[in-house]
């Protein structure tokens, strides 16, 4: 929901504003999509250990919030460019504030994009297990692929738990899609009708 959120707010931003500071920020995001977020690692950890967030469940949520904003900003940025600006216009004719335009116009017209960065940011995070072992690593927090990953062991594995594990986490993620499909494919092929 963060993701959603704040990168809607800021692609909106950046793509309405015609500066050259805001199309150098949105380069900054775009090469945040580019750089792998390992080379950071450590500093990132140590922050996070003297934030205290680290092995909390709120420390993974910030963490993947940051992590995937670049790419949450990216989809909604080129969305918005298509977005005819006659709308927003005429809601501050009619007196609205630039926070009450995008919450009552904007970010209802953006619903293609919100289904397909929820389902594409969804499936990424509920995958994840890089990010998972460093900073959740001997907590009582668990991600799923950490659940399955204590079912091996150095000499063996147990292949029935962890191909009944692999089975039971399908089944959220294969709902999730089916109810945010029709969403996901109008995000996908623009989604704007004239």
């Amino acid at each position: 929901m963060g993701v959603v959120t704040l990168g809607s707010l800021g692609a909106w931003t950046l793509a309405r504003s015609g500066s050259r500071l805001s199309t150098g920020l949105y380069m900054l995001f775009v090469i945040g999509i580019i750089m792998p977020l390992e080379l950071g690692i450590i500093p990132l950890y140590a922050a996070m250990r003297h934030l205290g967030l680290v092995g909390t469940a709120h420390g993974m949520i910030l963490l993947n919030v940051g992590h995937y904003m670049p790419l949450s900003v990216f989809f909604y940025a080129s969305f918005v460019r298509a977005l005819p600006k006659e709308y927003e216009e005429a809601a501050r004719v009619d007196g609205a504030s630039l926070f009450r335009t995008f919450v009552r116009v904007v970010f209802p017209m953006l619903r293609p994009v919100h289904g397909s960065v929820a389902v594409v940011i969804g499936l990424i995070t509920w995958n994840e297990f890089f990010l998972p072992l460093i900073f959740l690593a001997g907590s009582d927090t668990q991600t799923l692929p950490l659940g399955v990953y204590a079912f091996v062991g150095e000499f063996s594995a147990q292949w029935t738990l962890i191909f009944a594990a692999v089975t039971i986490s399908i089944v959220p993620v294969l709902a999730f899609f089916l109810f945010a499909q029709r969403q996901l494919i109008h995000g996908f092929a623009g989604g704007i009708r004239g």
